[in-house]
């Protein structure tokens, strides 16, 4: 082996190691600093999907400063509507009170008397309750409120530095095609005088990407709440809106979030249904829905459209997950979308690229081999 390509091997062996070891440096950093980046993500998560609105709207000849201002306005009008839904359903559940005790009385009296017969022995249910609850009932009453209302200020103070990065982040796309220009004059300019587009190239096919799942992934949402919010209506459980949105909002949340979504219904069903039959039959039709949809309509839509095959995204639910929790979990795929398309620019990290992206068979180019005339 020649001096020259010895160096050029150890050169990329250094490469190699500097990479992985600037990776695990940005996976410390992100969970490091969770409370300051989360903020800072969902804005450029939301800025990117209200950018064709802004640039519409500055189109069309309204004042840039108005279309940032109407495109913000439009986010908090939605999380606005979407706390006054689970605050009026809060309020009728608690009205509800009675009728759900009863329930739970009903059928906690069913298993005290299975279960009685079964060991021949007295059971009372206030031991039951009283086990259940604890001795402190008003302690964990109070420290539920309390933590309610933690989580409510710490909520409140994210979404308000969302909002300014939001601002912030909108104001900079006006001009995102000039600012990628300008990063890349000098040093990506070609001998004729144009300027490359590796950067904006590359900032189009995150937008796209993103705005294609967040499309699939919001038909495929409102699709399962609205089937969940029928059959909660047609078995006659109370808050079929309320259980209709739970299960739009957690569809969000890859794999795992439509799964999620059949408990509330079926909690609710123990305490609304009294013939065992028509509960199963609720149950087969909410798990048909979450399977089909869950199961069969969205991963072949989104496999094809973004490029990332289904264990990709389990391990990234699981990975994202960890690091920043619930919020993790609903930007993983944006976050896997946006790795692939830095790694895709990144020399020696293809492998990673296809490992990520979904399986085709390339067609066979080997040339047909004529019969040779004996």
């Amino acid at each position: 082996m020649s001096p020259e390509s010895n160096i050029e091997s150890h050169l990329k062996a250094i490469r190699r190691i500097m990479m992985y070891f600037f990776a695990f440096v940005i996976i410390y950093l992100m969970w490091l600093l969770k409370k300051l980046l989360i903020p800072l993500v969902l804005a450029l998560f939301f800025a990117l999907l209200l950018m064709p609105l802004m640039q519409w709207l500055i189109k069309k000849g309204v004042p840039k400063v108005l279309s940032i201002i109407t495109s913000a306005l439009l986010l908090f009008a939605a999380v606005f509507m979407i706390i006054f839904l689970i605050s009026s359903s809060g309020t009728a559940l608690v009205k509800d009170y009675a009728t759900i005790e009863t329930g739970i009385n009903s059928h906690l009296d069913r298993i005290i008397s299975s279960i009685s017969g079964v060991l021949n022995m007295d059971i009372e249910k206030a031991q039951i309750i009283e086990r259940m609850v604890g001795e402190d009932a008003l302690g964990m009453l109070f420290k539920s409120t309390t933590g309610f209302a933690l989580r409510m200020t710490n909520f409140t103070a994210d979404f308000t530095i969302m909002m300014i990065y939001l601002f912030a982040i909108l104001a900079g796309m006006t001009n995102i095609e000039k600012y990628f220009d300008y990063l890349e004059y000098g040093t990506a300019s070609n001998n004729d005088g144009s300027r490359s587009q590796v950067l904006l190239g590359a900032f189009n096919e995150i937008h796209h990407s993103l705005f294609t799942y967040m499309k699939i992934k919001f038909i495929a949402s409102f699709a399962t709440g609205i089937g969940y919010g029928l059959v909660a209506y047609f078995f006659g459980l109370k808050f079929s809106i309320l259980i209709g949105f739970i299960a739009m909002a957690l569809n969000f949340i890859p794999t795992i979030g439509s799964i999620i979504a059949t408990v509330p219904p079926a909690l609710l069903g123990l305490f609304y249904i009294q013939s065992g039959i028509s509960y199963s039959v609720m149950l087969v039709l909410l798990i048909s829905i979450q399977f089909t949809v869950g199961n069969i309509i969205e991963p072949r839509f989104q496999g094809q459209n973004l490029g990332i095959n289904f264990l990709t995204v389990i391990l990234g639910l699981v990975f994202f997950g960890f690091l920043w929790g619930v919020v993790g979990m609903l930007l993983s795929v944006p976050m896997l979308v946006l790795a692939r398309v830095i790694l895709s620019q990144v020399p020696g990290t293809q492998w990673l690229v296809r490992l990520m992206g979904q399986y085709h068979e390339l067609p066979d180019t080997t040339p047909e081999q004529k019969p040779s005339n004996a």
